[in-house]
Parts: structure tokens; sequence; C-alpha cells
């Protein structure tokens, strides 16, 4: 159960699995799902003015998009899908580091993708999203669920995505190249610089 906000100060109030509100916010505004900033607010039993100010950040470094909808001051918000989408290619570029790992790993995704086109008899998952419920499909196999959507459309979609993604990656990867030389920095050897680790960002910076 959460805490029941009553003070006008929200630095009073703790929230829910007591995260501070203003971790809250972060996580409402980083999966905003549409969302108008009221409901994001009630769904998380914070004050709407911390949505705004963390909105107001995220839109200004494009990471997120605004739908007015007429709506003035109570706007849906979305997360901006060309920022999601290079935020990946960089991540793509600085972990596999080398044209050889990335074409490597396109390969992989393409025979995955093989396999879910035998396994199923379709060329495409939205072709058999569209048979769902309408065709007898208990001939596909789904070992770990029991379930269609978890373990062939989804791993499916992912795939695919994440194949056209390294693709784009590929393409641009001189251009990478270029602007990250144009840059006084080390050697870049990861995502974060010259390591990968999520959980040694903290440490790195002096924090742990």
């Amino acid at each position: 159960m959460t805490e029941e906000y009553t003070s006008s100060d929200p630095s009073k109030h703790v929230g829910l699995n007591d995260i501070p509100p203003e971790k809250e916010a972060q996580f409402a505004v980083s999966t905003p799902r549409g969302k108008r900033i009221s409901e994001l607010a009630e769904e998380r039993d914070i004050d709407a003015d911390l949505i705004r100010e963390e909105a107001v950040k995220r839109v200004q470094e494009h990471e997120i998009i605004i739908e007015t909808d007429g709506k003035e001051g109570d706007p849906r918000l979305y997360r901006n899908p060309v920022y999601s989408l290079f935020k990946q290619m960089w991540r793509n570029y600085a972990y596999h580091n080398t044209k050889e790992q990335l074409e490597s790993h396109i390969e992989k995704l393409e025979a995955e993708i093989s396999e879910y086109e035998e396994r199923t008899g379709y060329p495409h998952p939205d072709a058999l999203v569209d048979d769902i419920g309408e065709t007898d499909l208990s001939d596909i196999e789904t070992p770990d669920t029991g379930e269609l959507w978890w373990d062939v459309v989804t791993p499916w979609v992912t795939a695919i995505q994440n194949k056209e993604v390294m693709e784009a990656t590929l393409e641009n990867y001189t251009l990478f190249d270029s602007w990250v030389a144009s840059q006084d920095v080390g050697e870049i050897t990861g995502i974060y610089g010259d390591f990968s680790s999520y959980n040694d960002i903290e440490e790195y910076l002096g924090l742990d």
C-alpha cells in the first residue's frame, strides 16, 4: 500500500515502494506510453509538477515528445522513437566495436529470423498475429510459456527490429568513426566509454 499524499511539500512524500518522488517522476517520464501528465502523476501517486519538471528536461533533450491535444498543461507524453533508435545505434557501434562484429551479429539475427519463418510457416510475425484466434496454430511449438505471443511473436519481432538497427549502425559506421575521432577522447571500447557495465557507472564516478 502506498502512503497517501497529504503534504503540500513533495519532498515529504515517499511514494511507491519507498522510492523518492523525484525518482518516481523520472521513471514515469522515461516510459510515458502516451499518458497525460495528470495520469502519470496519479499512477505514481506524486505531485504533477514533478512530472512536468522532469518532462521539460527530457523534451529539451529530445528524449520524449509532446502531443498537446488541446489540453494546455496536461499533454500526452511519448518516448521519441528516433532518439531511441540513435541510442541503440550508439550501443551497437560502441559495444560491437568493429564492422566485422556487427556483420557477424547480423548474420546470427538473420538465422534466428529464418528459424521462426520455418517454425511457423509464416513470412512475417504480422501475418501470424492476424491468424491468432482465427486459425488452428497448435502445430507451432511453444516450449517456454505455451503462448504463441511470448514464445514466437515477441522474440521474432525483437530479432527483426534488432537486425534493422544493426544494419543501420553498419551503414553509418564510417560516420560514427569520424565523429568519435574528431573528439579529444581516449579509446572508446564500451558503451559508456572504456567500459560497458551499467553497474560500474557510479563506482567510476566516485559515488560507490
